[in-house]
């Protein structure tokens, strides 16, 4: 299934989680602060990549770069060195499709995983054979 013309790459899409110093203001303050932030990601990656764009959240901003590889490895170093991101994710929208579409994306791109949890049944038993031996002695 081609998605995009001529086989590029496809836009990239960014979650940006800013520090947690932002996210605990007053509400004012913190859209002040995100305000600011966006306004400034702005200004650095258009400088880079013409075609990026800045959304926000009151606790992520969204980041959609064009789909060149180098200028979106150049956005990426930038944002790694921008005061007031913690962290931020690279990822991909897909559309919404049926059940039986989505579980072939996870079971294709993510790795389930599962572990097994005893009964409380078991957990009980284990608890009790597993109870401290006494240390005093009965005179």
């Amino acid at each position: 299934m081609q998605r995009f013309a001529h086989d590029m790459p496809p836009p990239m899409k960014l979650i940006i989680k800013f520090f947690p110093e932002i996210t605990i203001k007053s509400r004012q303050v913190r859209k002040r602060f995100v305000a600011q932030l966006k306004g400034n990601l702005k200004k650095v990656l258009a400088a880079i990549d013409p075609q990026a764009r800045v959304n926000g959240n009151w606790d992520s901003l969204e980041v959609n770069l064009g789909s060149d590889p180098a200028l979106q490895q150049q956005c990426i170093e930038r944002l790694r060195n921008t005061p007031g991101i913690a962290h931020f994710f690279a990822v991909q929208e897909y559309p919404l499709g049926t059940v039986d579409e989505l579980v072939e994306l996870c079971v294709a791109n993510l790795g389930i995983r599962c572990r097994a949890r005893p009964s409380p049944c078991a957990a009980s038993v284990w608890a009790r054979t597993r109870s401290p031996r006494r240390t005093w002695r009965s005179r």
